[in-house]
């Protein structure tokens, strides 16, 4: 069926993206900071996530000095992907933010989605019609938040890099 042929197509293309990208991570010495995923539903885009612990400190969206050279080796990673569509994404713990300027975590996730993307486009020369953010708040946990270490674990910002037929659309 022609809906078949094209999940096909995305997987081809996802795949052979995952795997490029992974041997990439590994050689830039990124593991221990980033995770690697495809999206098995659809096969549109792989993902790289990166612990939002190492980039940020908890309740701000300023990238920390010592976070830089991951974002730099990411960027370098998806330079060699030009073209194609690049969605990052912030995500927090479900503790309530209150402080200014993040009244709540939709705002800090988006700024933190905002603080990631405005570094690949800008600093690494993937230009903004390629880059999109947003902010899922703690909407989409990958732990409990009943720990520290979940928590942590869900701070996080999560970069989907698009394959080049759906960068297209």
């Amino acid at each position: 069926t022609p809906d078949q042929a094209v999940k096909e197509e995305n997987k081809d293309q996802s795949l052979t993206i995952y795997g490029e990208v992974t041997e990439l991570i590994d050689k830039v010495n990124l593991g221990d900071y980033v995770d690697i995923g495809i999206d098995a539903e659809n096969y549109q885009y792989i993902t790289i996530e990166i612990k939002g612990h190492f980039l940020f400190d908890s309740g701000d969206a300023e990238l920390i000095e010592d976070a830089k050279p991951i974002v730099n080796k990411i960027g370098d990673v998806l330079k060699q992907y030009s073209g194609y569509k690049v969605e990052v994404i912030g995500h927090t713990n479900s503790i309530p933010q209150t402080k200014a300027p993040y009244y709540n975590n939709y705002i800090l996730s988006t700024w933190r989605a905002l603080s990631v993307a405005t570094y690949l486009a800008e600093t690494k020369n993937l230009g903004w019609q390629n880059v999109y953010y947003e902010g899922r708040a703690d909407l989409e946990k990958i732990a409990s938040d009943d720990t520290e270490e979940g928590r942590r674990q869900n701070r996080r910002v999560e970069i989907r890099l698009y394959n080049k037929k759906n960068s297209e659309n």
